[in-house]
């Protein structure tokens, strides 16, 4: 996970960066 985090597949934006972190963080994502 912490290497994942730091090696992306997918550069993402700022805004879309903060979406998936948030998403995450309530529990939309599970992976």
């Amino acid at each position: 996970s912490a290497y994942f985090m730091k090696h992306p597949p997918k550069q993402f934006t700022d805004a879309e960066a903060f979406n998936l972190t948030e998403e995450f963080i309530t529990g939309e994502r599970d992976d």
